[in-house]
């Protein structure tokens, strides 16, 4: 889910979007509650998956309001070199 919503914003390389709206897209609202155990346990290896397996570069940086952390700003990249898994078999 999380590379569909980023996929929409490749063209523009940028995506904020609100941690609560987020963790509802992603549906984790009530697991890893506090953004360390958010960033740990889900964010990060949801970024890693997408970055590994896809055709997008992603990083992110969390915006704090306060001491709480309330938007995540993705920055997208799109792969030039990337052919897809099934590709890379055909040809080995």
């Amino acid at each position: 889910r999380l590379y569909e919503m980023l996929n929409q914003f490749a063209k523009s390389g940028v995506r904020q979007i609100e941690l609560d709206e987020l963790r509802e897209a992603i549906d984790t609202t009530d697991k890893a509650t506090r953004w360390s155990d958010f960033n740990r346990w889900v964010l990060r290896g949801l970024v890693n998956d997408i970055n590994e397996h896809s055709n997008l570069e992603v990083h992110y940086r969390p915006i704090k309001k306060g001491r709480s952390v309330t938007t995540i700003r993705f920055t997208i990249l799109v792969k030039r070199d990337w052919t897809p898994p099934s590709s890379r078999l055909s040809t080995q």
